[in-house]
């Protein structure tokens, strides 16, 4: 995952608002508190701002010790949260016909909100699970624990959307803290490491296998309408095309009535590469056959418009670092008929 530069990250303002309506709640001195590390409360409200990811993180500190509350991340995230697929964000949520691809999803919206969103889901070698990790965004010599406190429950709560509302890990790690601190009692049959590298969250590969809960199911008249909100969203354009068949760049060029120069010239002021969205997409297709049916290999590389299986293979390979087969033999998924 390609990394932000160590000197400038940034998220979106409203992603303070669980915590900043928590602290109003509790009659924290919020202007003084925002003043003092240097965060603008005024940019809160603007949904499309950015604000500086260490200030915003060092707001939520400086709120908990005022309040000396050891667990106010916890409770940000127990008071606002994650109740459906939908309320991730987006209809392609819905889509996800497992919680494994249900969380690299939401890795990828939350990279959109954060320059510091470093997740991923590392193999367990020794057990039939994976970790769920969520690297420092500062490091080690920054630690944030409200911050952490607040992502763990989080990661909880959407696991929960597949594995039921009394889902709880069996083993999680902390980087915040060296030694054991208080934890919400919701925690105490947790096994926890501290002074881990990173946070992590351990998921049964039976879990991951699941499929997430929608509050509805998805329609075609639902997928008609996505596609049609979002036709000024070129990456769902690219999508649809890859779904029938359709990736020539020319052919794209044409559709728009541009030459194909100045389609390019296009697609790079919005930082694109029509062949890396095109095979970006392909790729995360690919998963979605290889956990949510039972396809063969060739079935699915036809699907996605490669002329040879193994240029498919190929492919995946190099975005994911393991085969198709391989990807799918991590997992014991219910065949769909």
């Amino acid at each position: 995952m390609k990394q932000a530069s160590k000197d400038l990250h940034l998220l979106k303002a409203n992603q303070l608002k669980p915590f900043l309506s928590m602290a109003k709640r509790y009659s924290a001195p919020i202007e003084k508190i925002a003043t003092a590390v240097g965060l603008p409360l005024h940019a809160i409200d603007n949904d499309d701002a950015l604000v500086g990811e260490y200030s915003a993180w060092a707001f939520i500190e400086e709120v908990a010790k005022f309040l000396k509350n050891p667990h106010f991340g916890f409770e940000c995230a127990e008071q606002f949260p994650v109740e459906s697929v939908e309320g991730l964000g987006g209809y392609r949520m819905t889509l996800a016909p497992s919680l494994y691809l249900l969380l690299e999803y939401f890795f990828e919206g939350v990279q959109s909100e954060s320059s510091t969103c470093f997740y991923r889901l590392d193999r367990n070698k020794e057990e039939p699970s994976h970790y769920l990790i969520r690297e420092p965004a500062f490091g080690l010599s920054h630690p944030n624990w409200q911050t952490e406190q607040y992502m763990l429950l989080v990661f909880i709560q959407i696991i929960r959307l597949a594995a039921g509302e009394h889902w709880l890990p069996k083993r999680i790690s902390i980087y915040s803290h060296k030694e054991p601190v208080s934890l919400p009692n919701a925690w105490a049959t947790i096994d926890i490491t501290w002074g881990a590298s990173y946070t992590a969250v351990e998921i049964s590969n039976d879990v991951l296998a699941m499929s997430p809960k929608n509050e509805r199911q998805a329609t075609t008249a639902d997928e008609d309408r996505d596609l049609k909100l979002g036709s000024l969203n070129i990456e769902n354009y690219l999508e649809s095309h890859v779904r029938s068949g359709r990736i020539s760049q020319e052919l794209a060029a044409s559709e728009f009535g541009m030459s194909l120069a100045t389609f390019k010239r296009k697609l790079a002021k919005l930082g694109l590469s029509y062949a890396e969205s095109v095979e970006n997409i392909r790729v995360r297709m690919a998963k979605e056959m290889l956990l949510g049916s039972s396809m063969g290999m060739q079935e699915i590389s036809d699907n996605l418009g490669y002329l040879h299986q193994s240029n498919f293979s190929r492919a995946f390979q190099r975005a994911t670092s393991v085969s198709p087969k391989q990807f799918r033999d991590n997992f014991t998924i219910p065949t769909k008929n």
